[in-house]
């Protein structure tokens, strides 16, 4: 089952029947996988059976649509042939409105932006897979674990450029440490909750929804403390939740990106979540940061 979802990772045009069926097949494969690293609480595999069969998905979802068109099987030399294991069209069609777009009459491409997002939320379920084990096994930060996702070396600078330099990075790892650079860096048996911060704080906290109010609400008491001169902050734009708001409430400013972030995954290819992201700033020095963040996004500064 590994190698067969492992081949099925590259997506192929399809232009023969025995394209078609091998398509079908990577996809039920997939789609048994999926069940069996579910139940064995793998996101890693888990991930890798889902990707599998949503590329593959797209894929035949775009050549059943053209085989089914009376003209564009000869013109396009595709075999006229349906293979026996089709879903059917109630089935393509839906494969086809949630990862495909109509070009022109009876004509479709995969849509990447539909098909990121499909992923996007696949990753997402994966995620709370890791939710469901012991909270000493959680991988949601950047740079702790499976679903590793490290913020682009650009924002890094950013954010070292405002700063001046980065003192300390408390949800990190020594791999995400090639980019951030920190002075010092808490790794998730560090237990950077457990610890005192100080100086200039770089921190993209876990995504996870006890993890991620617990972090800010650290990083809100550290600052009050006096221990944190200055920090930028990178999050998802959960306006609606109780720890952005008190994020948003104590910052001295505050970007929001204009697009998503897409974040890099080891081994893969990156990914964005599937809402944008925000930038907080702690500090005195609030127009350095909208000055250096002004391309990012929309750049607020809070303070008087």
């Amino acid at each position: 089952m590994n190698d067969a979802v492992a081949i099925a990772l590259e997506s192929h045009d399809i232009a023969t029947l025995a394209d078609a069926e091998h398509a079908l097949n990577v996809i039920a494969v997939a789609e048994a996988a999926e069940t069996v690293w579910a139940r064995a609480k793998d996101p890693t595999k888990l991930m890798a059976a889902i990707k599998a069969k949503l590329h593959n998905q797209a894929t035949y979802a775009v050549w059943r649509q053209d085989a089914a068109v009376p003209g564009h099987q000869i013109s396009r030399g595709y075999d006229i042939s349906i293979p026996a294991t089709d879903p059917g069209k109630d089935v393509i069609a839906r494969w086809r409105g949630r990862l495909c777009k109509k070009i022109g009459i009876n004509k479709w491409r995969i849509d990447e932006d539909r098909l990121r997002a499909a992923l996007d939320d696949a990753q997402l379920r994966c995620v709370r897979i890791c939710e469901q084990q012991n909270m000493g096994t959680i991988r949601g930060t950047e740079g702790t674990g499976e679903f590793e996702r490290y913020t682009p070396a650009e924002y890094i600078e950013k954010a070292r450029t405002v700063m001046g330099g980065i003192d300390l990075d408390p949800a990190s790892c020594a791999l995400a440490q090639e980019t951030v650079q920190a002075t010092r860096h808490f790794t998730i048996e560090d237990d950077g909750l457990a610890q005192e911060w100080f100086g200039r704080v770089w921190l993209n906290p876990p995504y996870h929804r006890d993890l991620a109010p617990r972090f800010i609400a650290k990083l809100i008491a550290e600052h009050e403390a006096q221990r944190i001169e200055q920090a930028v902050v990178l999050t998802n734009n959960s306006t609606d939740t109780a720890w952005f708001q008190s994020a948003a409430m104590m910052c001295n400013a505050i970007c929001f990106t204009e697009g998503r972030i897409h974040f890099e995954v080891p081994n893969g290819d990156p990914v964005s979540p599937t809402q944008g992201q925000a930038f907080f700033y702690f500090g005195a020095d609030y127009r350095r940061f909208v000055s250096i963040f002004e391309d990012v996004g929309i750049c607020m500064g809070l303070a008087s």
